[in-house]
C-alpha cells in the first residue's frame, strides 16, 4: 500500500533527523491534513508533547513570543506556543506556515 508505505519512509526519516538532534520541516502541497497527522503521530511515537500554532498572514512576530492581558488592573503576560515548547521540550507544530507573511 502506497500510504503505508510513504507514511514509514516519513516516520523514519524523521526519526533519523531526531536522533542526530536536527530540526525538520514537513513541506509540500497542501495535503488535507497529512503533515499535521504525521507529525502528531511522530510525536504520540516518541511520546512528546506538542504545541500547535495555526499560521496566517495575519499572525505577527508577538504573537509568537508572548501575549499581553489586563487582569484585574496588571499587565499579565503568557507564553505562547513557540515559547511554551522551547521552555518545556515539546514539539512545535507550526501548521500553515505556507501561509504566513514573509518579512
Amino acid at each position: 500500500d502506497n500510504y503505508a508505505q510513504s507514511l514509514l519512509r516519513n516516520l523514519q526519516w524523521m526519526m533519523a533527523k531526531d536522533n542526530m538532534g536536527q530540526d525538520m520541516m514537513l513541506v509540500g502541497a497542501p495535503d488535507g491534513g497529512f503533515r499535521r497527522q504525521l507529525a502528531l503521530m511522530y510525536a504520540e511515537l516518541m511520546n512528546q508533547e506538542v504545541e500547535i500554532i495555526t499560521l496566517s498572514s495575519d499572525v505577527t512576530e508577538s504573537d509568537l513570543k508572548q501575549r499581553r492581558e489586563l487582569v484585574d488592573g496588571s499587565i499579565v503576560f503568557y507564553d505562547q506556543a513557540p515559547v511554551r515548547a522551547a521552555l518545556h521540550g515539546r514539539l512545535l507544530i507550526l501548521d500553515g506556515i505556507e501561509r504566513a507573511e514573509r518579512n
